[in-house]
């Protein structure tokens, strides 16, 4: 799946822990939440059946565009927040595919593993569509996480909305 899909599912993941409450203990429990859910669903939809919408460098710049808007957006009490789902969000591919993506977009030779270590990059558990079958299912699967995730930023603004004087709004 494309990082842009894989960054929605972590700014989502953000905005639905943010209204969680503030004290250092649930601060650490939804640190630890949002890089485990960012892991998970990570998994889950790249073991379902995917194409590549996006080329690689509009991938990259699309991601990283949102990136830089979910932080922009963010009140910084909650960047840690954000910048843990993300990372939880994307590590798979990171770990995967960031040397070959460095070595293929920037000419960067970066030594990688010799094995893929999350599953859901394995052949045999992969979901990602090459051949142009399934994409029906694919279509299915992008539209679906724009749409949840659309509707998680609309429903949820507590992580974005800003009062006047900068501070976030909290009921």
């Amino acid at each position: 799946m494309n990082i842009t899909f894989h960054v929605m599912t972590g700014v989502a993941t953000a905005v639905v822990l943010a209204p969680i409450g503030n004290s250092p203990k649930w601060k650490a429990a939804k640190l630890l939440a949002g890089f485990s859910v960012g892991i998970f669903l990570h998994g889950v939809f790249d073991y379902l059946p995917h194409w590549y919408p996006f080329a690689s460098g509009v991938d990259l710049m699309l991601a990283a565009a949102m990136v830089l808007a979910a932080f922009g957006f963010t009140d910084r009490s909650e960047w840690m927040l954000v910048a843990t789902c993300l990372f939880g969000s994307i590590l798979p591919d990171l770990i995967d595919f960031g040397p070959m993506m460095a070595d293929l977009l920037l000419g960067l030779p970066v030594p990688s593993l010799p094995f893929k270590v999350f599953p859901w990059h394995w052949e045999k558990y992969s979901g990602a569509i090459y051949d142009g079958s399934n994409a029906t299912a694919s279509a299915v699967l992008h539209i679906s996480i724009l749409a949840v995730t659309g509707l998680i930023l609309f429903l949820w603004p507590a992580l974005f909305k800003k009062n006047e004087d900068g501070h976030k709004n909290r009921k």
